[in-house]
């Protein structure tokens, strides 16, 4: 999910979209604690440009209930290199395994 409100001139329409963004990430992590998937948290230093305070303050929102999630053992949090490694571990464990049955077929 990219994390991100556009400049808008309206604050009350800009409010509104960060409060979406805001309940929209931390859906996302309830998502990914009850279907054991991937939640992708993803913004670009520059988005913060502008509300600065106000888009850090949210952005504060959505980790903190990450990190409680964390703390209640139900969110694992891990960089985008980490889960690289995990899904190159998890394909080359998959690839012996059929190499394996495939010899044993042969």
């Amino acid at each position: 999910m990219l994390f991100r409100v556009p400049e808008i001139s309206n604050p009350k329409l800009w409010r509104t979209i960060l409060d979406f963004q805001v309940t929209s990430a931390k859906q996302g992590l309830s998502n990914a604690t009850r279907t054991g998937k991937v939640f992708h948290l993803w913004f670009h230093p520059f988005q913060f440009g502008h509300r600065t305070r106000e888009m850090l303050g949210a952005l504060d929102e959505v980790l903190s209930s990450a990190s409680r999630l964390r703390s209640d053992n139900k969110l694992e949090i891990l960089t985008m290199g980490q889960m690289a490694q995990r899904i190159i571990g998890s394909n080359e464990e998959t690839s012996n395994k059929t190499a394996a049955v495939n010899h044993s077929l042969g």
